[in-house]
């Protein structure tokens, strides 16, 4: 995120609970006549009738103190009336417990502070007027009528201010740090024509049925790859809203029940309080009270620990992610990149349907943008969306050749991946950073650029490096994502200029593109995450499971062999016993790689099943040829694979079952338990062998 994240505990408002305490101290020291010099005494055959009035006077305003400063307040107490009632309940608890002389006398700072803190400084003045008149000019005037020094009794007046102040001062430094000005997630480029601000974005999609219901699709169908993809999710909800509210989209939950609708308003809980201070909020552990008053729980809900980001526009929170886990332990990195990187996703989706609304009323190109972006986002295939960009581009802007060139890394080159008439032994590299002045022209760009070579103009050499022919006109459209350049979609043409119309249509165009790719480029790598084992890197149990019953149904059609060979890596609980688990992780590797080689290369299917144990799926394969394969490979590591160090290092060896299709069955559980006893056997008869289901 552009800002700091705030890590907030469960700590207790201290600005609020240190002001009670001095309003009440000066209260009782009034009661016991101990402030007298002060010229705040009260007679002690009243003391009743006072301790009811303290309570009274004292205690909507206490009361009032720690509702909004732990961001709970009622609606009511947030209206702006609220605080002049205090005032008018105060002021007559004042003049019946002693005038001038009052014990209560103290809430009035706390009470003009608190407005100026969460109603602004012009209430907090109005609010402070009216004491100055209703009390301050009375006090000032018996003060001078009876000879007392008015400073001593002015300091015990601020004494809960200053306790107020301090609170909050401890607060800064503890629980809630001090925030700095809000930044912005991610700034979003706008260029001419500019992407205007989403305000509210469903609200201003409201009457555009078609791209709010698209729009909605992409949405759950980022927030569906988020949950599936990071298991320890319990759930993820998207709000929409503005600055003062937002209201539950969508939401994502594994265990517990959650509301359909809900509602957020700012300083509201945790959710309100990233909407008011528009940064990240990370609460780690989370308390089981706070975790029954998500606005989002219904019933008994579980949650152990809750990130919420803002989602910005041109600097402006028009929306909220949220996460929560309902196990112990903290967002790991990965979650918290994978978080953001949904956040910007999210936004861009949102630019794209509010542009994509004000292109429908301009008709012509504007409806063929409209289908042709519908189009370009339908798939999440990158090759797919590749394979087809030159015809959607067409529909646009008519061109003689282009070239798209992306980033693969931050920083890298621009890469060519797709294009039409170009030279493919040019190179990769489109070169179009190597000219200065281009470069610089590309990173200040507000839109797409056009360059005509006609009428003697200059042209960048880079434009026309592993160009096929001819072309006297250009146009660059940059492609951006979070004010980043990451690719530039560059058309040719050998006559026709481009004009003003085209150049918008292609750079809204890239825009929209930017945001595809990247979410493809986003679809591949939480795939691949959730279906790769993450320390040897090969697929995993719950991918083997579904790639095994498939092929099993891919056999029984074709009726070719299908065999399952089941590996274990002898005494490798002795071995972590005796060199640690770190060295039985770097065996794990070992035999993950070497599995992967022996094998027939991309035609056979290499998992690791859990713990030491590695599965191979050999398709179109008898159990004979796998036989082969499986000691080959059990030989070579029996050879020329060790373990550990020092005089303890010891060979690995492996242990092999093996179950062919259909002999052993024609369900997948039926070759595992085949492939299974096969193993068992090659254990009990002494290990660093390959037993088939005909060795049972």
């Amino acid at each position: 995120m552009a800002s700091e994240p705030m890590n907030v505990g469960s700590s207790p408002p201290w600005g609020a609970w240190l002001a009670a305490l001095a309003c009440l101290a000066v209260a009782l020291l009034s009661l016991l006549g101990r402030l007298a010099p002060l010229g705040l005494r009260l007679d002690l055959s009243a003391a009743p009738l006072s301790a009811a009035l303290a309570v009274v006077g004292l205690g909507p305003t206490v009361f009032y103190a720690f509702s909004l400063e732990r961001g709970k307040a009622a609606p009511a107490l947030r209206h702006p009336l609220a605080p002049w009632i205090l005032l008018a309940l105060l002021h007559l608890c004042v003049q019946l417990s002693g005038g001038w002389g009052s014990p209560l006398w103290p809430a009035y700072p706390l009470l003009i502070l608190l407005v100026a803190r969460h109603a602004g400084l012009l209430n907090a003045g109005l609010v402070c007027g009216a004491v100055l008149l209703l009390e301050g000019f009375p006090l000032w005037a018996h003060a001078q009528q009876d000879g007392l020094a008015p400073w001593p009794r002015a300091l015990a007046l601020l004494l809960p201010a200053g306790a107020f102040l301090l609170g909050t001062l401890m607060e800064d430094r503890g629980g809630q740090p001090a925030l700095p000005p809000p930044r912005p997630v991610g700034p979003v480029a706008s260029p001419a024509p500019s992407i205007p601000p989403i305000a509210p974005p469903l609200a201003a999609l409201g009457g555009e049925l078609a791209v709010t219901a698209q729009l909605e699709r992409d949405l759950g169908a980022s927030l569906d790859l988020m949950f599936h993809s990071h298991p320890g999710f319990n759930s993820v909800s998207l709000w929409w809203g503005d600055e003062g509210a937002v209201e539950l989209a969508q939401i994502r939950v594994r265990q517990g029940q959650a509301r359909v609708q809900a509602r957020v308003e700012a300083g509201q809980g945790h959710l309100g309080l990233v909407l008011r201070e528009r940064r990240l909020l990370s609460v780690e552990p989370l308390p089981a009270s706070a975790a029954a008053g998500l606005p989002w729980a219904q019933g008994p809900y579980s949650c152990q620990a809750l990130r919420v980001l803002p989602l910005s526009d041109e600097g402006r929170v028009v929306g909220l992610l949220a996460a929560d886990k309902a196990e112990e332990g903290a967002f790991s990195p990965q979650e918290a990149a994978a978080l953001e990187a949904l956040s910007r996703l999210l936004i861009q989706h949102a630019q794209r349907a509010a542009q994509l609304i004000r292109l429908q009323d301009q008709g012509g190109r504007s409806q063929r943008l409209y289908e042709a972006s519908k189009a370009l986002g339908a798939d999440l295939d990158r090759e797919a969306l590749l394979a087809r960009f030159g015809d959607l581009l067409a529909t646009l802007v008519a061109s003689d050749s282009w070239t798209l060139g992306m980033r693969e890394v931050e920083g890298g080159p621009l890469l060519r991946l797709a294009g039409v008439g170009y030279d493919p032994a040019a190179g990769l590299d489109l070169r179009l950073e190597h000219s200065s002045a281009l470069a610089g022209t590309l990173a200040q760009a507000e839109g797409a650029l056009i360059f005509n070579r006609s009428a003697g103009a200059q042209i960048p050499v880079a434009l026309l490096e592993g160009l096929l022919g001819e072309a006297q006109h250009f146009l660059l459209a940059p492609l951006r994502l979070g004010g980043r350049l990451t690719g530039v979609l560059k058309l040719d043409r050998r006559s026709q200029p481009f004009d003003a119309q085209e150049r918008d249509a292609a750079f809204i165009f890239a825009s929209q593109a930017a945001v595809v790719l990247e979410h493809a480029r986003l679809y591949s790598l939480h795939r691949r995450l959730a279906t790769t084992d993450g320390l040897t890197g090969l697929y995993n149990h719950r991918y083997f499971q579904e790639r095994l019953a498939a092929e099993v149904a891919q056999a029984e059609r074709s009726g070719k062999p299908l065999s399952l060979a089941l590996t274990d890596i002898d005494f490798f609980k002795k071995f972590n016993d005796t060199f640690g688990h770190q060295e039985g992780d770097v065996v794990l590797r070992k035999v993950a790689q070497l599995c992967q080689q022996q094998v027939r290369g991309a035609q056979d299917v290499v998992c690791r099943y859990g713990g030491e144990e590695f599965v191979v799926i050999l398709p179109d394969c008898d159990v004979v040829e796998a036989r082969q394969i499986l000691d080959r490979l059990r030989a070579f590591s029996a050879e020329h694979m060790v373990g550990g160090s020092g005089p303890e290092a010891r060979a690995i060896t492996l242990s092999v079952g093996l179950s062919a299709f259909p002999q052993c069955g024609k369900e997948p559980r039926e070759l595992i338990h085949a492939a299974d006893e096969a193993l068992y056997k090659a254990k009990q008869t002494g290990r660093n062998r390959v037993c088939s289901y005909k060795d049972l």
